[in-house]
């Protein structure tokens, strides 16, 4: 027989990872050093088949010959059911295939004693870079405290698809350092309950790519209108993938948010003049969006405020657009709450920069029923002029009637029978205060003084006010002065 040419080690594992297996069996025979290279390339990437001795096979092999378990760099592990199997049919590299199927040559562990005698055959495995666990469909419960101090320094790329109950035993990131760590994926099966897409063009793969999620009930979407995408028209909607997406679980969404700036001429335009999710409860969108598309968010609102539970406004809105909010969603048109087309709307949570009698009458005359009520200002309307207007700081108003300094705004609030029959149980009032939020006690007092139904603030269940009342934020103040937080204003 020919002496083979002179070559590193290196090359040879990589030339027999393109030698079949039978081949490789008749390498072992040439002599000491094509013994070595090609125990690396059979035991490089360790793969079991599905039948319960060769499993058993390996695990031996693996326990009983520590230098056959130090040449393992890659690893794959799928934790099934007794009696379970699957068609091994995954690509490690393809994200799109790892999401749907098994990746070949993974461990079918059909028992908890098999799982325990590989997780006792971990300590040997100490170079293993690339791992793959797949404990999806299996409900056993295990430790693994004998794993991560066998991989955790030298894991380079870990791949974790499971149940979000598993992920905290799988995975205990609190107390296990990965110095190596470059790629970390982790894939929740089947229990996914929220996702959020951020700026993903109607172009994109993405969204036929994501499947149905049979318990997903929040999605989070934000539009970005830098990018590009294909012109879209009402009557052709077709190529419109996140709407197809939304679709795909309108029986099961029952939190949406809508966030970003887009163009009246985007496609994302008209998704949501053409969206039914037959168990909304909770939305919250963007005020730029409502400013920009009112037809479709009027058929938006319209088409589930006979579930629609709460409501959010991201961002300021004008007395204007409150009006025309208000007259899609209220208590006023129909008076049996079992009708379809009655509003339910129980939680509103809106941003006007001044808060007068005006805005509080139109509240609560349209939302009677309103139980939860969120409120972000900036100014307090002293008068129907609106001349007189101020700041306020968190105990504002200090005056209350017959206390001859107490406002115009004060009296009439305290005098008015229509918040008095308002039914509303819970207030919280914020406005922004040089480097953070300052809620405001004073004026959700006020409000409980004139509305007995109210017992709680800030959705806290008391009407109890914390000490300190604020704090300011963590963060470094920004302001170039001095800082103001809670000082600006007026008391």
């Amino acid at each position: 027989m020919s002496v083979p040419p002179v070559l590193p080690p290196e090359i040879w594992r990589h030339i027999l990872q393109f030698v079949p297996p039978s081949t490789l069996n008749d390498l072992f025979l040439v002599n000491s050093v094509f013994y070595d290279v090609c125990l690396d390339a059979k035991y490089r990437e360790v793969a079991f088949s599905d039948r319960v001795d060769n499993i058993e096979r390996m695990l031996g092999t693996l326990q009983g010959n520590p230098d056959i378990a130090r040449r393992v760099r890659s690893l794959r592990i799928t934790a099934l059911s007794q009696g379970k199997r699957r068609a091994p049919a995954l690509s490690r590299t393809n994200v799109r295939q790892r999401m749907t199927q098994q990746p070949p040559g993974s461990i079918d562990f059909p028992s908890v004693r098999l799982t325990q005698a590989f997780l006792e055959t971990a300590h040997c495995l100490k170079y293993v870079r690339v791992l793959f666990i797949n404990w999806g469909n299996s409900g056993d419960d295990f430790s693994t405290a004998n794993l991560w101090p066998s991989l955790a320094q030298s894991l380079e790329d870990l791949t974790i698809m499971a149940k979000s109950v598993h992920l905290e035993a799988l995975l205990p990131l609190s107390t296990t350092t990965f110095s190596r760590m470059r790629n970390l994926t982790i894939i929740v099966q089947e229990t996914l309950e929220h996702i959020s897409l951020m700026f993903c063009s109607e172009d994109l793969v993405i969204y036929r790519h994501l499947h149905t999620f049979g318990h997903l009930r929040s999605i989070s979407i934000v539009i970005d209108a830098d990018i590009p995408s294909r012109p879209a028209t009402a009557g052709a909607p077709g190529h419109i993938h996140s709407l197809k997406f939304l679709q795909r679980h309108a029986d099961t969404i029952s939190n949406l948010s809508v966030t970003g700036n887009i163009a009246r001429d985007h496609p994302s335009a008209i998704i949501y003049s053409q969206l039914h999710l037959s168990n909304l409860q909770h939305l919250s969108l963007d005020a730029g969006f409502m400013a920009e598309h009112w037809n479709a968010t009027q058929f938006l609102l319209e088409a589930h405020k006979g579930k629609l539970q709460s409501l959010e406004i991201a961002g300021p809105i004008s007395e204007d657009e409150l009006v025309l909010l208000l007259k899609i969603l209220n208590h006023r048109s129909f008076n049996s709450e079992s009708s379809p087309d009655c509003c339910v709307l129980s939680k509103l949570s809106i941003y006007v920069y001044r808060l007068d009698m005006p805005i509080l009458l139109l509240l609560a005359e349209s939302l009677g029923r309103l139980k939860v009520l969120k409120l972000r200002i900036t100014k307090v309307s002293d008068s129907k002029s609106k001349a007189l207007t101020c700041s306020p700081r968190e105990f504002y108003p200090m005056y209350l009637p017959p206390d001859e300094a107490a406002s115009e705004f004060v009296r009439a609030a305290l005098a008015s029978e229509t918040l008095r029959a308002w039914k509303l149980r819970d207030v919280q009032i914020r406005r922004t205060s040089c480097c953070g939020d300052l809620v405001l006690w004073g004026l959700m007092r006020l409000l409980a003084a004139c509305t007995p139904t109210i017992s709680s603030f800030c959705e806290s269940g008391s009407m109890s006010i914390p000490d300190p009342p604020n704090s300011r934020p963590g963060l470094r103040c920004s302001s170039p002065y001095e800082c103001v937080y809670g000082k600006d204003g007026k008391a």
